[in-house]
């Protein structure tokens, strides 16, 4: 009777942890009060089972060793920094890539793939429905006809801005891109689609542009690598370059917002060249002298950032972790592309995902947003714990060699026995 109820006990805990992670993912649509909520039970929960199953949270060595030392760099950086100041002002860190360490490697061969995608699919409609009722006020179409489209009103759902909601909006396109590679049912693509149409209205009224970039390298990847959709993709990408420049003619290329990165990544530069070793820790930027427009941002390029942030001791680490990532999500890719498994289209969509994160790295700071953070660290953590299909069957068969081994022993045991050894 004992073993059954722990057992039980770690099963319900373990349903508990699952529901915890959908809601994790699904969260990012809700807020971020909803998302640090959901992410910090996700945690509670997490290191409770951890403790009581004696499973910790494991992965690839090389990859948990690489995340560990940036880490460790970037609480160096705050530390070292707060100490420096005379620690006048609280130590700051991203906190929220201790999510990375959340998720236990076990957990993931028992999640349910469908569920997360559509927790996180209905979790984003009230956004989506909210955003178009912002972009369709009829008097801001009205003024629009009028002094044209440059100014009109960006849509944010639920996030705190518009460029933080078009990022998770391009990874749930790349989520559906991935997924209708293994669904069969047209009414649940047709709906899909229509999701992704939104999401790329709500894209281009509000005028993102790293947002048509990541769909439109996603598209031609997803073309590329996916034969069944190739010519309909691809042909659709030329359509969308078309789009693009067409949507710059109407709502314009903003200027003005370019000058103003030019000057913030120029800044973050200088900082780096100031303080080259350790940077100028996490969440600092305030206190350094502003740009000519009296922005004291941080600088709009994830690269320049870190570096400003981090010093080349945190940069190293970073690009060592980051490109190993990288790579680890296109072997996973390559390795169960054409499998009947459901990790083949997660696989893909985590793939997809990972080459958002470098595409809006290029014109914004994804350490610089604690949802965006939260956002890609839930899907570095899958992606480190997802196991390759060859260490899986090695697994699988030192398994079944150990039960063979025991079979064999024990038959030997009662031979012995029975010969009266």
């Amino acid at each position: 009777m004992f073993p059954y109820q722990v057992n039980r006990s770690i099963m319900n805990h373990n349903n508990h942890l699952k529901t915890l992670v959908y809601l994790s993912f699904a969260s990012y649509f809700l807020g971020i009060a909803m998302m640090q909520l959901m992410v910090f039970l996700l945690f509670l929960t997490g290191i409770y089972t951890a403790v009581k199953n004696r499973t910790p949270f494991a992965g690839p060595l090389v990859l948990n060793t690489q995340a560990f030392l940036f880490m460790f760099a970037i609480c160096l950086s705050a530390v070292w920094n707060a100490y420096a100041h005379g620690y006048s002002e609280e130590i700051k860190f991203h906190w929220a890539f201790l999510v990375f360490w959340f998720i236990d490697r076990e957990l993931i061969k028992e999640l349910d793939w469908n569920k997360l995608f559509f927790f996180t699919i209905i979790a984003s409609i009230p956004s989506i429905i909210r955003s178009f009722a912002w972009l369709c006020q009829p008097d801001e179409i009205a003024w629009a006809f009028k002094v044209g489209f440059s100014t009109y009103p960006r849509a944010f759902g639920f996030n705190a801005n518009t460029i933080t909601y078009s990022e998770g909006l391009i990874a749930l396109i790349a989520w559906i891109f991935a997924y209708i590679t293994f669904n069969e049912n047209k009414q649940k693509k047709r709906f899909l689609l229509l999701v992704v149409l939104s999401a790329l209205l709500i894209i281009t009224f509000s005028r993102v542009r790293s947002g048509w970039l990541a769909f439109l390298i996603i598209s031609f990847v997803h073309g590329v690598t996916y034969a069944p959709h190739r010519k309909v993709v691809l042909g659709f990408f030329c359509l969308l370059i078309g789009g693009f420049f067409i949507a710059l003619m109407i709502f314009g290329f903003n200027f003005e917002s370019i000058l103003e990165r030019q000057e913030l990544l120029l800044r973050g530069i200088n900082l780096f060249l100031e303080h080259p070793i350790l940077g100028i820790g996490p969440d600092r930027f305030d206190f350094y002298p502003p740009i000519s427009s009296g922005l004291t941002s941080h600088p709009h390029n994830t690269i320049v950032g870190i570096a400003s942030e981090t010093g080349v001791i945190g940069l190293a680490f970073f690009l060592l972790f980051t490109l190993s990532l990288m790579r680890r999500s296109y072997q996973l890719f390559r390795a169960y592309r054409g499998r009947k498994t459901p990790l083949a289209w997660v696989t893909r969509a985590l793939f997809y995902v990972n080459i958002s994160f470098w595409v809006f790295g290029l014109s914004d700071y994804n350490f610089g947003s604690t949802e965006v953070l939260l956002l890609h660290i839930l899907h570095w953590a899958v992606i480190v714990r997802i196991p390759m299909p060859d260490e899986e069957a090695a697994k699988k068969g030192d398994s079944r060699l150990l039960k063979t081994k025991s079979v064999l022993s024990q038959s030997n045991t009662d031979s012995s026995g029975m010969l009266g050894i």
